[in-house]
């Protein structure tokens, strides 16, 4: 009987020792996983940031109608900054999301191309990047809904 009680205790350890383990690892691959990029670090200097893509900023201002716009994410809320760049008053429209560690600034040469062939764009911030405040950055699997 004493055997039976150690081996329910023994396993009772590993189990119980697993779980707060996997917790633990779980928890820290997410927090450094989906936080490898800040909003601060990728904020947005328009100038400047679109000057080091060789872009004027004040002809492309001249050539593009640009409005910021903030839309309202359906999963939790927060706010999503955009740019809405119109040429013409053409309804087809793209939208275009830029990669990690970047902001919706990095969009305009591809932006240009599609705006050259009539296209009306929408180029947003990612969850954390640029001026969006999501707590996370989730590769996509957030920003689709």
């Amino acid at each position: 009987m004493k055997l039976k009680k150690l081996i329910i205790y023994v396993v009772s350890i590993i189990l119980v020792g697993g779980i707060v383990f996997i917790y633990l690892v779980g928890n820290f691959v997410f927090n450094s996983s989906l936080n490898l990029v800040s909003n601060s670090e990728t904020k947005i200097d328009r100038v400047n940031q679109l000057k080091q893509m060789g872009i004027d900023y004040n002809e492309f201002n001249s050539k593009y109608n640009v409005e910021e716009i903030e839309i309202n994410s359906s999963l939790d809320g927060h706010i999503i900054p955009a740019d809405y760049i119109t040429k013409d008053s053409n309804k087809n429209m793209v939208v275009l999301v830029h990669g990690l560690g970047s902001n919706r600034l990095s969009t305009y040469p591809v932006a240009q191309v599609f705006l050259q062939k009539g296209y009306n764009v929408i180029a947003c911030d990612q969850r954390s990047s640029g001026n969006n405040y999501a707590k996370y950055n989730t590769f996509g699997a957030f920003a689709r809904k």
